[in-house]
């Protein structure tokens, strides 16, 4: 399959390739009406709450919450597991114990497989490349299971997954310097726009005019 060419690409002989299921308990939710929910206790997630993060999702991160019951433990690698949101390759890691909907499916890493590692991998596969896109995307344990993976030792695994963690973490700064700079773009704007702000040499009173009598407008 196109899938299977692209993982057994060139890759170093100390590596191994191994079936995804051996190395992961894989997990469902629960449909929302089953779920008695309360103000605070543990997060429930809807695919919806994908949107709230870019790598973590903890207790801030979703208005749902329950207590007692089935749960998922913390460092968990979330995603979707049904429609359109598959295409979107939105892959996240449960910061605390959760729970989720029937849209969702966690993987939860066993000895020998890093947890980060394991969600940047899938996030480098990305989730339509093992999905089942025959009717409505979809992805079950059968498609999870027998998943080629490629594996590294897991020193090197946690090697990998923390130059990883440093490039997001540069990201995320650069992200905010940008975000900075946009809000002071616009405040200067409104400073310069509205005259509140004049720049050297600039002192006379502006006026109020109508569009039609400034000169040199055409149709």
């Amino acid at each position: 399959s196109s899938y299977t060419n692209f993982l057994i690409r060139e890759i170093p002989k100390d590596w191994k390739t191994v079936p995804l299921g051996k190395y992961v308990n894989i997990s469902s939710g629960d449909s929302p009406s089953l779920i008695n929910f309360k103000n605070f206790g543990t997060p429930y997630f809807k695919v919806e709450q994908l949107n709230n993060s870019k790598k973590y999702l903890g207790v801030f991160s979703t208005p749902y919450y329950f207590s007692g019951g089935k749960t998922v433990s913390a460092n968990s690698v979330i995603f979707p597991k049904r429609g359109a949101a598959i295409a979107l390759n939105k892959i996240r890691i449960l910061e605390t114990e959760s729970f989720m909907d029937t849209n969702l499916m966690t993987l939860t890493a066993k000895n020998g497989l890093d947890f980060e590692f394991l969600y940047y991998q899938i996030l480098y596969l990305k989730l339509w490349r093992f999905a089942d896109t025959a009717s409505v995307p979809q992805i079950n344990n059968k498609h999870i299971n027998p998943l080629l993976f490629v594996l590294p030792k897991i020193s090197e695994q946690r090697s990998i997954a923390e130059i990883l963690r440093d490039v997001d973490l540069l990201i995320s700064i650069i992200d905010k310097l940008i975000t900075k700079k946009k809000n002071l773009k616009r405040a200067i704007i409104h400073q310069l726009l509205s005259g509140k702000t004049r720049l050297k040499g600039f002192s006379k009173s502006w006026r109020t005019t109508t569009i039609k009598e400034i000169p040199n407008i055409y149709k």
